[in-house]
């Protein structure tokens, strides 16, 4: 008996007890989803900086050469 329970002991110091897993905001969504979700935000926000940022550039000639005339 002592024995089994020393060994029940090291178990418990080994393993631990087993406790159940908390869940939070994205368990319950798959992960497919969640790396369509980031590549389409992220493909969203660099078309609209490449948009403003293309815009602004196509602007800058245009008032260097006003101002060299």
């Amino acid at each position: 008996m002592v024995l089994f329970l020393n060994n029940c002991k090291l178990i418990l110091e080994n393993k631990g007890l087993y406790k159940i897993p908390k869940n939070n905001v994205l368990s319950n969504i798959s992960n497919a989803a969640i790396l369509g979700t980031l590549l389409t935000m992220a493909s969203i926000i660099f078309g609209i900086g490449f948009y403003f940022g293309t815009k602004k550039t196509q602007k800058d000639p245009i008032r260097i050469e006003n101002e060299m005339n």
